[in-house]
């Protein structure tokens, strides 16, 4: 990063065209005098939860103020109304003025924000509404697509990407619902989300307001707020990318940085440092700047229009709002509340506490629809503590009083959580009873939603036992509802769980055009987690297609994403992956390097499938090696893991290795136990192929034995399943 002596004004004046993206920061200055979203996250915390817990739910690293919104809609606030809160302030400040002027003059603005001081800023410069155009609802994003036209036609345009509670321009126009929609899509997750979440239908928009200009984000701190690379990643031919950063001790003349490749000091650099310096190797501007300055003060440097009309300062407190609009909480819900948070984070020792406060009150009171709750919510974090067996029996209690309130959707939801302890346990047959009698309940209440998921969950434990002709139809259907339900998320993780199911019946053409559709849905969500695992899907395909160099490209892409938004689990799936194709492309030290590196990672994480994954990897390195006795070690150690968790498919192949393993040493004997097992599982999942793959293995193992007729009869079985599938 280096200083540029330049103005701010001169750099602004040689952007000529400007997108300004503008966050919560531009709110805060009086006379609008908005809490910044600190101060609101610590009085809705202290509203809604139990005094004991608040000081530590406060210390939770990357609480959110839209997740804590979400708890309010699900228990104390489902019509949102605190929102509204935002709408009662009408005092636009000097930021709002600017910005509106900036619109006056051909710039564009679009804002997350909820208030609506932008509009009434635009009136206040005497702008008529009919040529005030703010742009909320999906509809609107959809038919107000080209802001270059919209100004040639004279409209002074706004564009509000997570909504607004209502359209003051044209106050008829329902908006709730954009606003309902954000809440829930931000509040499902504690990160991962960016700070833009743009839908589908707002990206063409977002690319159209940016294209050859320059972007400008404004009001955000980069410290709190989500990581802007997703969304950013969708935009083309940016000119310059400049982020406003607030320093307070300033005297608005500000110091100007250009990013460059060199890192960022871990000592001294800032989130906002390495986002940019992430974005800088992204390519997403030709130069990205950040300026340090007083945003305030370097507003009214620059504002032509300082003697704005005074307007009366807000003075409504979130605190005082709270308690003037909501009925304050019991200690029920106050300790809920507070579990919810703590679920979110995984802190499961202090979500335990708060269920046994409400189990507790519960006995105490002969509550049974909270001691039913207090049950559940034991069960889920003891759960994951690793209690499978005490979760158990607590989900069995809740359950208990679920049927006896007749409470069906805790029915099904309890009976979700008992059939994955089963699962855990290895008991499919118990896990699908639960699970089957779920979906029965949920397709009785006619909840489309519930039952998608509960036909994913059905055809994911099909997939775990190898029964993939059942798995697949599971997915299948579930698909069916949720394109009904335009839910573009689960869609594309769906279609993802139908490629597996052809990869894993050997059918690599239709696996990869699933991989493919699912990456593009990923990609245009903006989820780079989703588009970075079915990269490494597709090149695991392609690599099995023998295709190595295209391969390792997807590989490297995927691996580069993983890296970008820091997921070290994705990371070692990606790493593994690279090392298979290293054997053929860049030598085989290079590729065990690749799976130690996976392994060390999946060690950190205490992942058992990963590690066996790993292990059998390292295994083949040695196997090629001609190093058997390391080889069948490697293969033997991942063979006891699967087993442990009853990965099927996995098991199938370390056995496979094992006993190929054995056939290179002489171990004869020791080859035929490891193919006749192979044979005996394949047989019980059906998988035909598997099936006669083992068989040849068996008749070329007793053919080296000199057993010619058993070879033969072997070879000659395996020949006919080869020639009635067509894959011979």
């Amino acid at each position: 990063m280096e200083i540029i002596d330049k103005k701010i004004e001169e750099l602004f004046a040689e952007s000529e065209k400007i997108t300004f993206l503008v966050g919560a920061g531009c709110s805060v200055d009086p006379p609008s005098c908005l809490p910044a979203g600190r101060e609101m996250i610590e009085e809705i915390v202290n509203f809604i939860c139990a005094p004991s817990e608040i000081q530590n739910i406060l210390k939770l690293k990357d609480l959110r103020f839209e997740q804590l919104v979400e708890i309010m809609r699900k228990t104390i606030d489902k019509d949102l109304k605190i929102i509204d809160f935002y709408g009662e302030c009408k005092s636009s400040n000097l930021q709002h003025i600017f910005l509106a002027d900036m619109i006056k003059k051909g710039h564009f603005v679009l804002t997350t924000n909820f208030d609506s001081l932008i509009e009434n800023a635009l009136q206040q410069l005497g702008v008529p509404n009919d040529e005030i155009l703010p742009v909320i609802t999906k509809t609107d994003f959809k038919k107000y697509i080209d802001p270059n036209d919209l100004y040639q036609k004279g409209k002074k345009t706004i564009y509000k990407i997570h909504g607004s509670p209502k359209n003051i321009i044209n106050p008829e126009k329902n908006t709730k619902k954009s606003l309902i929609a954000t809440i829930q899509a931000f509040g499902k997750n504690k990160e991962g989300l960016n700070l833009f979440q743009l839908y589908p239908f707002q990206k063409n928009l977002f690319i159209n307001a940016t294209e050859r200009r320059s972007l400008v984000i404004i009001g955000y701190s980069g410290m709190d707020d989500f990581d802007i690379i997703p969304t950013l990643l969708v935009l083309k031919n940016i000119k310059n990318l400049i982020w406003i950063n607030y320093i307070s001790d300033n005297d608005g003349i500000g110091k100007i940085y250009k990013i460059d490749s060199k890192e960022p000091s871990s000592s001294t650099s800032k989130k906002v440092d390495q986002i940019l310096h992430n974005l800088y190797h992204r390519k997403v501007a030709q130069n990205i700047y950040k300026i340090d300055v007083n945003t305030s003060l370097m507003i009214r440097n620059m504002s032509s229009n300082k003697n704005i009309k005074k307007q009366d300062t807000f003075s409504i407190t979130p605190k005082i709002w709270l308690k003037q609009k909501f009925q304050k909480p019991d200690q029920f819900r106050k300790y809920a509340n507070a579990n919810l948070i703590y679920q979110n984070f995984s802190q499961y020792n202090d979500s335990l506490r708060c269920s046994r406060f409400i189990l507790e009150f519960s006995n105490n009171e002969n509550n049974k629809y909270w001691k039913s709750i207090a049950l559940r919510n034991i069960g889920h974090s003891i759960n994951n503590l690793g209690q499978n067996l005490e979760a158990l029996a607590y989900y069995e209690r809740a359950l208990e009083i679920y049927e006896e309130l007749s409470d069906k959707d805790g029915i099904a939801s309890c009976m979700n959580d008992i059939a994955w302890i089963y699962k855990k346990k290895g008991k499919y047959s118990e896990a699908l009873h639960y699970m089957e009698k779920a979906l029965k309940i949920v397709s009785d209440l006619g909840n489309s939603r519930s039952i998608s998921v509960f036909l994913n969950s059905i055809g994911d434990i099909y997939r775990f036992q190898g029964e993939y002709k059942k798995a697949l139809k599971n997915y299948k259907q579930a698909l069916i509802i949720t394109e009904k339900l335009s839910d573009l998320h689960n869609k594309s993780v769906l279609i993802n769980n139908i490629g597996n199911i052809y990869k894993f019946q050997h059918n690599l053409d239709k696996a990869l055009e699933q991989y493919k559709i699912s990456s593009q849905i990923f990609e245009l969500l903006g989820n780079l987690e989703g588009y970075a695992s079915c990269l490494s899907n597709i090149g695991e395909i392609l690599y099995n297609q023998k295709k190595y160099s295209e391969s390792l490209l997807i590989f490297e892409k995927a691996l580069d994403i993983a890296n970008l938004i820091d997921n070290i689990s994705l990371k070692a799936e990606i790493l593994n992956d690279l090392g298979l194709v290293y054997e053929f492309e860049k030598g085989k030290s290079e590729a065990l390097k690749m799976y130690k590196m996976a392994l060390e990672i999946d060690e950190q994480l205490d992942n058992s499938a990963g590690k066996a994954i790993r292990l059998n990897n390292i295994g083949s390195y040695y196997y090629i090696q001609y190093d058997y006795f390391n080889a069948i070690e490697y293969f033997k150690k991942a063979l006891e893991i699967n087993k442990q968790i009853g990965a099927i498919s996995e098991q199938l192949k370390n056995i496979d290795n094992i006993g190929k393993a054995y056939v290179a040493i002489g171990q004869f004997n020791g080859a035929i136990s490891m193919f006749e097992n192979a044979l005996r599982i394949n047989n019980q999942i059906e998988d035909l192929i598997g099936a006669a793959i083992q068989m040849e293995n068996l008749g070329r193992t007793y053919m080296l034995m000199g057993n010619i007729s058993k070879a033969m009869s072997y070879l000659n079985k395996a020949s006919q399943i080869f020639k009635k599938l067509n894959t011979v």
